[in-house]
């Protein structure tokens, strides 16, 4: 079984932004399970592999990549949005192949992100104050808006984007600029 690679690769480049154990394992955790979801042909020791290599810090400095360190939270948003295609390029540099083309659903993204996000309270006030301002009675619940498939790619953008401001001004607050 292959270990983790504390000093290089994905888990390194955590250790680099992050001072917490907690947090720099967290990330990995659902970084580990999400490569999984989208590559469920790949075994553990595949998932592990490419993480630990050159890849896997690549991988890392693309979600990373921002002005200081971001917060732990924004840092969690972005593994939940890795995608098939963002995967493929990676995938691809790990193996030295091509990647092959792969179609993405923006809308199918946007909506699955905002749904991971709504597990925390202030973000779900966030998003049932914005639909409380509608004048339509279709949105009784942020669930029912997620689901609707009258619910627009623009409106999933503009939510997201609120989400993402919330989450900044939170973390500016706390010092996670």
């Amino acid at each position: 079984m292959t270990t983790i690679n504390k000093q290089h690769g994905f888990y390194g480049a955590l250790a680099a932004h992050y001072d917490s154990p907690d947090h720099r394992n967290a990330i990995w955790d659902v970084t580990v399970k999400r490569l999984g979801q989208i590559h469920p042909e790949k075994s553990v020791d595949e998932i592990l592999e490419f993480l630990n290599g050159r890849a896997g810090r690549h991988l890392a400095d693309e979600m990373l990549d921002g002005p200081g360190t971001l917060s732990y939270g924004v840092a969690m948003l972005r593994v939940a949005m890795l995608n098939k295609l963002k995967m493929a390029k990676w995938w691809a540099y790990h193996t030295g192949t091509t990647p092959r083309p792969i179609t993405v659903d923006k809308r199918m993204l946007y909506r699955s992100a905002i749904k991971n996000e709504m597990r925390y309270r202030r973000i779900r006030k966030l998003v049932e104050g914005a639909l409380a301002c509608a004048q339509d009675d279709v949105w009784q619940t942020p669930e029912m808006w997620l689901k609707s498939d009258l619910t627009g790619l623009d409106e999933l953008e503009l939510m997201w984007t609120q989400i993402q401001q919330e989450l900044k001004t939170k973390g500016a607050v706390h010092g996670n600029d």
